[in-house]
């Protein structure tokens, strides 16, 4: 039975080490400069590796510390091999990288499922993200494909622009497509959201 539950074990540690390290490969896919997944992309993998320490070293698992770490570590499992995969699920397709600077003068990097409409580039998301970013008058730089331009960024809170943006990506991206069946993502854009074009530099 020892030898059952160790093979379980095992088992358990390799996919948490394939998903932490498909984290950071999946990125390699992407024209331009490797993006090094950040904040909760970053800590998936870095748990998904920790867990997988605790499954393969057989030490770690016995006597207080096994009492200590058992149970948390069990049900942080599958939690952390949902994000990680999710984290990778979400690189396979067009993926964006939008910089600009905070309201408070800071460089940050977004990176963002996009969609083509008017020949301006499309994305949604909360209000609440896109005003800790400015993102609305403000000017940044969209990687795509590899190549980086200079966009004007603008926000259109009407319900039309963020309906038909969120349907758009609901159709570009298989991957909301499965969040939204597993509920993790609503079908129709919430009410707190907001649109985000993104038109070149004149």
């Amino acid at each position: 039975m020892a030898g059952f539950f160790a093979g379980i074990g095992r088992f358990f540690g390799i996919i948490l080490v394939l998903l932490g390290i498909a984290v950071f490969a999946i990125r390699l896919q992407h024209a331009g400069p490797y993006p090094m997944p950040e904040g909760g992309n970053l800590l998936g993998a870095i748990l998904a590796f920790v867990l997988a320490a605790w499954f393969f070293r057989p030490f770690l698992r016995t006597g207080a510390l096994s009492h200590i770490l058992g149970w948390p570590a069990v049900l942080a499992t599958p939690l952390v091999m949902f994000f990680t995969l999710f984290s990778t699920l979400g690189e396979m397709e067009e993926v964006i990288a939008l910089s600009v600077m905070d309201p408070d003068g800071n460089p940050v990097t977004l990176r963002l499922w996009v969609v083509d409409r008017d020949g301006s580039a499309w994305t949604t998301m909360s209000d609440e993200k896109a005003i800790t970013n400015g993102l609305d008058g403000s000017t940044g730089e969209l990687l795509r494909n590899g190549e980086t331009s200079c966009v004007v960024i603008s926000r259109h809170d009407d319900q039309a622009s963020v309906s038909t943006t969120h349907n758009q990506k609901y159709e570009k991206y298989a991957v909301h497509r499965l969040a939204v069946a597993i509920g993790v993502f609503p079908l129709e854009a919430r009410d707190t959201s907001t649109a985000i074009r993104m038109d070149p530099c004149p």
